[in-house]
């Protein structure tokens, strides 16, 4: 490596490490309606209505339901987790650490699949046996949360193509005073 080429890399690495230092975690009330921060909403929403058709069931204790809550309850609590990484921006500070966007799309990916194998386990066993019409819901809206998290994890495949953040700025307030 030349040496004009190793000093500009550690200036980036430099500048780097000033901008990490000085991001501040806030609380972003336009970070809530940001699209990515609606879609984890939604996947929570969805994921929460899954569990309660669940728990209405008349047996919920098949394994395709608890299958279909135990997938529905870590999407709860993934999705909660990352909207308030999100909203608070500590997600600028641990992106680069843990790789965030590729680790997002996977996670999503993942619950995709899990999501439709689920809810095609709810769906068969609730039409199966009497009184199962509670499975059958859980199925349609685990299949409606299986949207959501393709829709998820082909936003993060693209933003870890770009390399880009959902970052919002900070708003400061300039203040001026009147010239007399």
């Amino acid at each position: 490596m030349e040496k004009g080429m190793a000093e500009s890399y550690a200036a980036g690495v430099a500048a780097d490490r000033v901008n990490q230092a000085t991001s501040t975690i806030f609380f972003d009330k336009g970070m809530i309606r940001s699209k990515i921060v609606l879609l984890k909403i939604a996947e929570a929403v969805m994921n929460l209505i899954c569990i309660i058709c669940v728990a209405c069931a008349f047996n919920p204790y098949v394994s395709q339901a608890t299958f279909l809550e135990f997938v529905a309850s870590t999407g709860i609590i993934v999705a909660v987790i990352l909207g308030v990484l999100y909203v608070f921006h500590i997600r600028e500070k641990v992106a680069q650490l843990l790789r965030l966007n590729f680790t997002e799309c996977v996670f999503a990916a993942v619950w995709c699949f899990f999501f439709f194998a689920a809810s095609t386990a709810s769906v068969v066993h609730g039409s199966s046996y009497q009184y199962q019409q509670a499975l059958i819901a859980a199925g349609f809206f685990g299949y409606l949360s299986m949207v959501l998290y393709g829709i998820d994890a082909f936003l993060m495949f693209h933003a870890w193509r770009t390399g880009q953040t959902a970052a919002a700025q900070q708003a400061s307030e300039q203040v001026t005073t009147p010239a007399y």
